[in-house]
This record gives structure tokens, sequence and C-alpha cells, in this order.
């Protein structure tokens, strides 16, 4: 509807205002409208008290390290979620998070009530060594890498799908293999694509560079997904004139969902660190279109 107003040169701000509320990709589409600043949110203090007795096992179980009965005691306490208190749940979300393993953290912090407590716990910094080093060699946003690595693979190391897609940012190993030498991360088989160090920079890498092709992040994403040739195909036979008609019109619908995911996923980590909204303009400041 506001885009409509739009192209009857009428006013849709007050249409826009109503969005900005949401928790969605039209919210971040709303805001770039408009101009206006996306609430920051203060990093909420996690205070770590392990004297839960319904997480005595999760607390020795992490004492001793052992990933496999981590992985399975936070799902059992994640189907159960309903067995737990609020506190409970959010201090193994907590626990979790401090042992680096994110994917379980976010699942338990996805079954509690947002707040800026759950908002840390659900938008880790992982990997934050790695992904800072990326960003910085490849002159790309830290939170676009994150933002991939979270929709890809929710911080999963030894992801892999059915289509045989690798690691935290699901790399196929041809891709992999077609930038290790650039990067100077060497490959010698699929199993060190898994290595998140080498994932993380190939795919950061390849990441830069469909965004410096493409000029335009919503184009990268949906390369990233779908592949350039079919990105191409798409730009050249509509030739659209607004980023948004083009993620609205992608024809795969995987592809379309893919990138308003990642896009609202980018969005809620510039929350944590960019009030100015400088890097709003940056996910829909689109040259190519």
């Amino acid at each position: 509807m506001a885009r409509s107003l739009e192209n009857n040169k009428e006013d849709p701000s007050a249409l826009y205002k109503q969005l900005t509320g949401g928790d969605d990709f039209y919210a971040f589409l709303s805001y770039y409208k408009t101009g206006s600043r996306p609430t920051l949110i203060q990093q909420s203090e996690l205070k770590t008290a392990r004297d839960h007795e319904e997480l005595k096992r999760l607390v020795i179980l992490l004492e001793l390290n052992i990933d496999d009965a981590i992985k399975t005691e936070s799902l059992f306490i994640a189907h159960h979620a309903r067995m737990y208190p609020a506190n409970v749940m959010m201090q193994a979300a907590v626990m979790l998070n401090e042992a680096s393993m994110y994917r379980h953290s976010i699942l338990l912090a996805g079954s509690l009530q947002y707040s800026a407590k759950t908002h840390w716990l659900l938008y880790p910094y992982g990997y934050k060594a790695t992904v800072d080093e990326a960003a910085r060699r490849f002159s790309i946003s830290p939170l676009l890498i994150l933002s991939v690595i979270r929709e890809e693979s929710r911080f999963q190391e030894d992801a892999y799908s059915p289509a045989g897609a690798i690691g935290l940012m699901q790399l196929m190993p041809q891709t992999a293999q077609k930038y290790s030498g650039t990067v100077e991360e060497k490959i010698d088989s699929d199993a060190d694509i898994f290595n998140p160090r080498k994932n993380i920079l190939l795919g950061g890498y390849y990441v830069s560079q469909l965004v410096k092709e493409m000029r335009c992040v919503p184009a990268a994403l949906a390369s990233y997904n779908a592949g350039e040739h079919n990105v191409y195909k798409w730009l050249n036979a509509w030739h659209y004139k607004a980023v948004d008609e083009f993620i609205e019109d992608i024809p795969f619908d995987e592809t379309e969902k893919y990138v308003k995911r990642v896009l609202k996923t980018y969005f809620q980590y510039t929350r944590e660190s960019n009030p100015d909204g400088e890097a709003v303009n940056f996910a829909f400041d689109c040259q190519a279109m």
C-alpha cells in the first residue's frame, strides 16, 4: 500500500511508520524508506548462575566439555521447555552461549519471550576474531558475514546440506576450491571446509566479491543462494527500478525467503552497533537496480 502511494506521488510515511514496529523484513525496509533510526539495543548483563537444580546435568557436561552429550541435553531442555521456568531456560541459554554452542543457545532463547537479554542470545557475535579478520581483509561488513552464518547454519560447524554445502557458511566444495588460492587457505579435502576459520574466510571472501560484483546486497545474497547466472538473468529480463521490487519478484521461493531472512537478521545485528542507520542504507542502496 505504501509503495502504491509512492508511485502515485502521495505521502506513504504514515504507513511506513506503522511497519517500523515489526520484526520482519518489511520493518527493516520501512526504516530505509523513512530514513529513521532503528532503536539501539543495549547489551544486558548476562549473569551465569549455576545453582538451578534442573541444570545440574548441563553444568557437569559443560565442565567436562562433552560436546555430543551437551547437544543432547540442550535439545532435551528445548523440547521440554514448558517444564522449566523462564529463568532456568534463560540460564541454560546463557551457559551454552558462553561455551560457544551458539546453535543450541539460539534454540533455547527462541522459546523465551523476546527481550534485550534474549536478543543478545538470538544474535550472537560468534567466531568474532575470524569474522572480524575476514571483514577487514575483504572490506565487507562483519555483520553481513554473521547474518549469512546464522541463516545458513545457525552457527553449526558440522552442518552439511543434502546438496553438499558444507560448514558454517554452507560452502559448496567447488566454491571453496575456487577461492582457496586467493584467500590463501589450502583445501586438501572436503573435511578442510568444515574448519571454522577456513570456512569463514572463504565464505566471507565469496560474499564480498558478490557484493562488489552486483553492487547490491540483496542481489548478492540471492546470488549466494541461487547462483550469479540466475540473478543476472532476472535483472536483465526485468530491469527493476527498486530493490524491494527485485526481492518480491525473485522467482525461486526459497531464494526470496532466504534473502528476506538474512536481511532481517542483518538488521537485528545493526541494532546492537549502528544506531545512525548507515548499515540500513548499505543493505538497500543498490547501484545495480
